[in-house]
């Protein structure tokens, strides 16, 4: 998949011209920074999750497992909007259109 992946992106940049490949590898970059605090997260939480999941009901197994997620998810999202990905002022340009129309 890697090699068919190269393949097609030297043909394409060939035959249009240029990808800014520069930009989609920073934009990569600042994405996996952000997918590692996102995943530092879910990690730390492993630790005090494994010592409470026999103790406690399903009920506050989902509510653990959410709180998780959540608290990943906003991580993730503003390490990348401190990394300044412009997708992600995209998103909070749509978010806050959406909020104003309300």
């Amino acid at each position: 998949a890697t090699a068919n992946f190269c393949v097609l992106f030297w043909l394409m940049q060939r035959e249009v011209g240029t990808l800014e490949t520069r930009h989609l590898l920073l934009t990569l970059t600042k994405l996996v920074i952000g997918g590692v605090a996102l995943g530092a997260v879910c990690w730390s939480s492993l630790y005090w999750m494994a010592a409470i999941w026999g103790k406690i009901t399903i009920l506050w197994r989902i509510a653990a497992l959410s709180s998780v997620i959540c608290v990943g998810a906003m991580v993730f999202f503003v390490v990348v909007a401190l990394l300044k990905v412009e997708e992600m002022n995209d998103l909070i340009g749509a978010v806050k259109r959406r909020i104003q129309k309300k």
